[in-house]
């Protein structure tokens, strides 16, 4: 499981040039506004834009890579529920959250 979300950590991360500048306006937007509304938490202004970029974006597209053109056919169950692992320990690497009693 490390080896994947690593994997697609480094694949996002890499895809930066990519990105519309369109979309680095609103992420932009989201992160100037989360520190307005709160200017004491440092955090947020990371949180509030990767927790929507990878909720939005990234985490549905590996749950239904066939919805996105990214397979011809959905993954079987095994590898559903791998995916399924890989975009929860995104969505909480991007929230800054700690893992869980589950995880490893």
């Amino acid at each position: 499981l490390i080896y994947y979300v690593d994997k697609v950590w480094v694949a996002i991360r890499d895809s930066l040039k990519w990105c519309p500048s369109s979309f680095r306006n609103i992420f932009e937007h989201i992160k100037i506004t989360v520190q307005q509304k709160w200017p004491n938490n440092e955090i947020v202004s990371y949180t509030a834009p990767s927790g929507f970029i990878f909720l939005r974006f990234f985490c549905p597209a590996i749950l239904g890579p066939k919805l996105f053109g990214l397979s011809e056919k959905h993954p079987p169950a095994n590898i559903a529920r791998d995916l399924t692992l890989i975009a929860k320990t995104l969505q909480n690497l991007s929230n800054l959250v700690g893992f869980g009693k589950k995880e490893p």
